[in-house]
């Protein structure tokens, strides 16, 4: 009787409490992602729901997982949080924040107020409007593309290097280049335009 009584007592407790799980497939088609694990002793659970924080979601791999039994049913099982060994960015400082994926790419909220994007194609896409707000401005790059139908600077503007536009360029400051300037359209300043060939 008393070990019929412990028996029963450790089930319940081992159904109800957290359980570490691999995870072996993915299904990201559904409104909640669903996937398939790996258990304890062979255990495999199918159709397991994964549940993401508001605003974030993404697609595992491979990786990790702790699931719980709702109400200590092994057969309601959800995933609230998974991690991998092999694609997660280490090394980070203390009090950093990374978001990263298996491809390498990460978005990383180091120390002293540094922001570091790390991909081979950033595609920012605002229907409206962007806007950028600093003191300094610095693009490095083989060759810079601007497609407008018109181009306003409010300042003096100075390069080396030849300029050349499709469409109209508008100034309220000085216009000053070592190379040439060419357009299709209008040059309009208020300052002085200097070029070697304008």
């Amino acid at each position: 009787m008393y070990d019929r009584k412990n028996r029963k007592l450790w089930d319940a407790i081992r159904n109800a409490s957290a359980t570490r799980l691999t995870l072996a497939r993915v299904d990201d088609g559904p409104r909640m992602q669903t996937m398939q694990a790996k258990g304890l002793a062979g255990e495999v659970l199918d159709q397991v729901e994964r549940f993401q924080n508001y605003g974030f979601s993404s697609f595992p791999l491979a990786g990790e997982a702790v699931g719980l039994p709702v109400g200590g049913d092994r057969g309601h099982v959800v995933i609230v949080a998974i991690d991998d060994r092999g694609s997660r960015k280490a090394g980070l400082q203390p009090g950093e924040v990374t978001m990263y994926q298996a491809n390498g790419d990460h978005v990383t909220l180091g120390k002293d107020n540094k922001i570091t994007i790390s991909t081979k194609e950033f595609l920012p896409e605002a229907a409206e409007k962007m806007s950028f707000k600093t003191k300094d401005f610095t693009i490095e790059a083989d060759s810079v593309t601007i497609k407008a139908t018109n181009i306003i600077f409010e300042g003096g503007m100075s390069g080396q290097g030849d300029l050349e536009l499709s469409g109209n360029l508008k100034m309220t400051g000085n216009l000053s280049m070592t190379g040439n300037v060419n357009t299709t359209g209008n040059i309009t300043a208020t300052g002085p335009v200097h070029g070697s060939n304008i």
